[in-house]
């Protein structure tokens, strides 16, 4: 049972978020359907399906504007449980992002999708 790490950056200071692979495991079997379509509800309100955001990569998924949003304001808030379910939502859809840095307001993904899996930055 391995410990995986998630880390957010707000403002400086790193805030480390710990599951095992158990958790995760736990979570897509029971949970990431859910979460799948509370996120897809809110990007809907948020958006036109058939028109994405300008600023959205061709075929990107656009729940990760959701998301970001999402975990900044459960910060704000201490909705210590959402972090985590947005957090294991991320682990679960998309694996190669392994962190969030919040400043000013603004949000980016931490990705280890970079070349030769280095760290780059995706928005």
């Amino acid at each position: 049972m391995a410990d995986r790490t998630f880390t957010i950056t707000k403002d400086g200071d790193e805030i480390p978020v710990i599951y095992t692979d158990d958790v995760l495991s736990e979570f897509r079997e029971n949970k990431v359907a859910l979460v799948d379509a509370e996120i897809e509800t809110l990007r809907d309100r948020l958006f036109d399906r058939d028109d994405p955001p300008a600023d959205a990569p061709r075929g990107a998924d656009t729940r990760l504007g959701i998301v970001g949003p999402l975990i900044m304001e459960a910060l704000d808030e201490g909705k210590e449980t959402v972090v985590a379910q947005c957090v294991l939502w991320l682990a679960a859809r998309h694996p190669e992002i392994t962190g969030l840095e919040i400043f000013f307001g603004q949000f980016r993904y931490v990705s280890t999708a970079g070349a030769d899996g280095a760290s780059s930055m995706v928005h």
